[in-house]
């Protein structure tokens, strides 16, 4: 499953953007999530948790300034079975418009 945006300290890693260059457009409110969300205790982490089983989109809208954009950034999340987390993975971005 992969975790959601926001958990709480302690607990697994929160999926997050980072916009690295924004010409032409801002990011316009926080990540969110659409899928179905799981929220449940975790034994690994000692807390309960939010996440997604084997779907979910995630979406940062932005406003844009311009008659052209381009930003550039890269999501980060975690991901983990019943034993065990892979390291923080990241995807990378890019929007030209």
């Amino acid at each position: 499953h992969v975790y959601s945006t926001d958990m709480p300290e302690g607990g697994p890693i929160s999926a997050s953007v980072t916009v690295e260059s924004a010409k032409g457009a801002s990011a316009d409110g926080k990540l969110s999530a659409l899928g179905e969300e799981i929220s449940a205790f975790d034994s690994m982490f000692g807390m309960e948790v939010r996440y997604f089983e084997k779907k979910v989109t995630f979406i940062q809208k932005f406003k844009i300034r311009g008659k052209r954009c381009n930003v550039r950034g890269f999501l980060e999340y975690a991901a983990c079975n019943d034993t065990m987390c892979i390291p923080p993975s990241t995807v990378e971005f890019t929007v030209s418009l």
